[in-house]
């Protein structure tokens, strides 16, 4: 998988701005907890993500890493119907094994809570 192949497993993921999917986590099981495990339960699959663009740092870092801008389109449904199709700009820096160690996360916040907020028919015995 993408996080098992591809990340750190001490990864820094920083979702930016100010609403209930923002800070900072160390790993990335506590990003999962804090993000993707709160929404999936939302939606009717999981999220895939489609990469437009990577933007590339021309000199690496001086501890070697190199960071690189990667633009894709997340889409999914969300139970009650809805599309959640979603835009994100995620900065990652990667180590040189080939490893991201960090990334900060942008994304259309108000779209993200909304379906955090959608209420589910037998969700929590509703």
């Amino acid at each position: 998988t993408f996080f098992k192949d591809t990340l750190a497993p001490d990864v820094i993921w920083t979702i930016t701005g100010a609403h209930e999917l923002s800070g900072t986590t160390r790993s990335v099981e506590s990003h999962l907890a804090a993000s993707f495990n709160r929404l999936g339960p939302k939606l009717q699959g999981p999220i895939r993500f489609v990469v437009n663009r990577i933007l590339l740092d021309s000199e690496p870092e001086a501890d070697g890493t190199q960071w690189a801008c990667v633009e894709s389109k997340g889409e999914s449904t969300t139970r009650t119907g809805e599309p959640y199709n979603n835009e994100y700009v995620w900065l990652t820096r990667w180590n040189q094994e080939g490893k991201i160690v960090e990334i900060r996360s942008y994304f259309d916040s108000v779209m993200a809570e909304h379906v955090l907020h959608l209420e589910i028919p037998g969700e929590d015995g509703k």
